[in-house]
């Protein structure tokens, strides 16, 4: 008899508890258990544990929600960066995401500082992984909303290895969206000058870094 894949709506699946609830799917043998949307994981142990899962699918695009304090990256490679680095490669569909839901327009910015510190600080240690722009709900406005989708795709592209943001601007990008972003951008720098920084560096550089000071 032909085992049945079991489907999973739930968009915050991993939060305390999820595994509890993979036993009891596992008991009934399915052959996978898929999502219908993309999964975040709000902790590096969740991540670890849902990957080393055998009837987990792989094939959902993964957030790496972690949160972790910037000045904390230190420790973290120290103890996960073999882990990370055999679990997240140049094509695998792990992210960290951009963008998203706020009510106020500075969480935004915030953010943004953070997810491009924080993917600075893991490329510095040569992990792969990418930025993926998430659509605001309703009732959001995202300010940086065309410098995020930019900064998404340059993150991908293999030319941010020699080119930075504003050397690499995708040839799929609308002019008016290229020009938007770069009116982002110099907004979010006259907010905060110190952040000027992020709009200067490639992989390599990062990689010859061997750590993102921040």
């Amino acid at each position: 008899m032909r085992r049945k894949r079991v489907y999973i709506y739930d968009r915050d699946f991993f939060t305390p508890g999820w595994e509890d609830v993979i036993t009891d799917i596992s008991e009934h043998k399915p052959s996978s258990v898929n999502f219908i949307h993309s999964v975040h994981f709000y902790k590096l142990s969740d991540f670890f544990k849902a990957r080393e899962n055998e009837i987990i699918s792989k094939s959902n695009d993964a957030f790496l929600d972690i949160n972790i304090p910037l000045k904390d990256t230190d420790y973290m490679m120290h103890h996960y960066k073999n882990k990370l680095l055999e679990l997240i490669s140049p094509t695998s569909a792990v992210y960290l995401s951009i963008g998203g839901s706020y009510y106020y327009q500075i969480e935004y910015y915030k953010n943004f500082i953070y997810k491009m510190n924080l993917l600075y600080s893991l490329w510095s240690n040569r992990i792969p992984i990418r930025l993926k722009y998430e659509e605001p709900t309703l009732g959001c406005f995202d300010p940086l909303k065309d410098l995020s989708r930019l900064v998404a795709q340059w993150s991908s592209s293999p030319l941010r290895k020699s080119q930075t943001i504003y050397e690499r601007m995708p040839k799929n990008t609308k002019v008016e969206s290229i020009q938007a972003a770069k009116e982002q951008a110099r907004i979010l720098v006259e907010k905060f000058p110190q952040q000027q920084i992020l709009f200067m560096q490639t992989t390599a550089s990062l990689s010859k870094m061997g750590r993102w000071i921040k």
